[in-house]
């Protein structure tokens, strides 16, 4: 059997992809039109779901302008591109714990700061300051261990229901001091001193003074009635 060359027709391989082979990688925008329990929903010819890039700090919204990439069954989205108008704050969001960390200095800067903890805050450092024109301080219950406090106050008010003060020495030093108690003063101590370089006054509806083995009173002049 003779073949003619001229009459022999070569066909190229085809370059269609068949139903088994893989999807060639792609990239490229799209909008995020939705989220469920799967990851986000991505607008397009051919609707994928995608999950966020751990690179991507971001954290796509719906409506948002993002840029994908995907390659055989994985699609992810590597960045926000445009925020939908009118979008809320935007969102920094990390899986799992994560670390900041810095050789130097670190600045965090912002009109207003907060800061969320749902379980504790810590805070570690070798030196502390806090320096602010007006603070205020909401805790249910406070427990402070101290080896040593120094405060300045130009006014100092202490509001409560029950105070209780536990040391081992306690030293006050005022130019002048005032108290007033509505009802009951109660002293209970060991031994008692009170001294006065110009005038000491006890007064009362009723005075009484009790001694159980001695009364001594000593002046240059007593007057009795």
């Amino acid at each position: 059997m003779t073949v003619n060359a001229r009459e022999l027709q070569l066909v190229p391989p085809s370059s269609e992809p068949t139903p088994d082979s893989p999807r060639p990688p792609r990239s490229g925008q799209a909008t995020v039109t939705g989220r469920d329990e799967r990851g986000l929903v991505l607008d397009g010819d051919e609707p994928r779901i995608a999950e966020r890039a751990a690179s991507c700090l971001l954290e796509p919204m719906v409506g948002d302008r993002v840029w994908f990439v995907e390659e055989g069954e994985e699609c992810f989205v590597t960045a926000v591109l445009r925020r939908a108008e009118g979008a809320g704050p935007a969102r920094l969001r990390v899986d799992g714990d994560a670390e900041l960390c810095a050789d130097g200095k670190l600045s965090v800067t912002g009109d207003a700061l907060e800061l969320h903890g749902r379980q504790r805050v810590d805070l570690h450092a070798d030196e502390l300051l806090l320096r602010a024109r007006q603070g205020r301080a909401l805790v249910d219950e406070c427990s402070m261990v101290l080896r040593e406090l120094f405060a300045h106050a130009g006014q100092a008010t202490v509001v409560g229901t029950m105070v209780e003060l536990l040391a081992e020495h306690v030293r006050s030093h005022s130019k002048t001091s005032r108290k007033v108690v509505e009802q009951l003063d109660h002293l209970q101590a060991g031994h008692i001193e009170h001294r006065a370089t110009e005038v000491a006054q006890l007064s009362g509806k009723q005075t009484l003074i009790n001694g159980a083995e001695l009364i001594k009173a000593d002046g240059g002049q007593i007057h009795l009635g």
